[in-house]
C-alpha cells in the first residue's frame, strides 16, 4: 500500500483529471500504462519477483534492481544519451516575454548538439532551448527535464542551479537573461514549472 500511495507524496506535480470524454477517447494501452505506471502495478522485474513470477529483479542494462522508477527515471544504461543536472539555485518566473520583441531567434538541441550564442556569452554547457532577441537584449534558456515525479522540484532545482553561471555573465553582458527548466514526469505529469514558465 505505501508503493501504491506514493502518488500522494508528489510536490511540485500539476494536478491532472481526466474526464469520461478524455477517459474514452484515449487508447487503450495508454490509459492501462497512466493508471498502472501511478500505482506501481506494471510488470518492472521486482513486481515480478515480489509476485513470485521471476528470481531475477535486475534491470537487463545495468543490473541493478530495476524498480518502476530506476526503470523509467534512474538507470544509467538507459539515460546515456540523457544529461544529468548539477547543483540547486535561485528561482527565476517571469511572464510573457515573447511580446516585448519581434526579432526573437531560436536554437533547439535537435539533432546536434546546440550551441549558444556567442554575442551573448560563451560556455561549454548544453541547453534544450534558447530564444534571444537583439534588439531587447533578452535572453531565455529552456532545458527538459524528465525526472520521477517524486524527483519533479529538485530536478527543477537542479537545473536553476547548473545554469546560473550563464545566466550571470550573460547579465554581466548587458542582457536579460531568465532560466527556466521545465519538467514533465517520466509518466507524463507536468510540473507547475510548465506554467511558470509562459512566455
Amino acid at each position: 500500500m505505501k508503493q501504491q500511495g506514493s502518488w500522494t507524496r508528489w510536490e511540485g506535480v500539476r494536478g491532472r483529471s481526466l474526464s469520461w470524454m478524455d477517459i474514452w477517447n484515449m487508447e487503450g494501452h495508454r490509459i492501462k500504462f497512466l493508471l498502472s505506471s501511478v500505482y506501481d502495478v506494471l510488470p518492472t522485474p521486482t513486481n515480478l519477483q515480489r509476485w513470485k513470477l521471476t528470481e531475477d529483479p535486475s534491470c537487463a542494462l545495468c543490473k541493478r534492481p530495476a524498480n518502476l522508477e530506476h526503470i523509467l527515471s534512474s538507470c544509467r544504461a538507459g539515460l546515456t544519451e540523457g544529461r544529468p543536472g548539477e547543483k540547486a539555485g535561485k528561482e527565476y518566473r517571469y511572464l510573457g516575454i515573447l511580446g516585448t520583441a519581434d526579432d526573437w531567434e531560436m536554437r533547439v538541441d535537435l539533432g546536434r548538439q546546440l550551441k549558444f550564442p556567442e554575442k551573448i556569452a560563451v560556455t561549454s554547457l548544453r541547453l534544450d532551448i534558447v530564444l534571444w532577441s537583439q534588439t531587447t537584449w533578452q535572453v531565455a534558456l529552456i532545458e527538459l527535464t524528465v525526472p520521477w515525479e517524486e524527483r519533479i522540484e529538485k530536478a527543477h532545482e537542479r537545473k536553476l542551479g547548473k545554469y546560473q553561471s550563464l545566466i550571470s555573465e550573460s547579465q554581466q553582458g548587458g542582457w536579460r537573461a531568465w532560466n527556466l527548466p521545465v519538467e514533465v514526469g517520466c509518466r507524463g505529469f507536468s510540473g507547475q514549472s510548465l506554467w511558470r514558465a509562459h512566455l
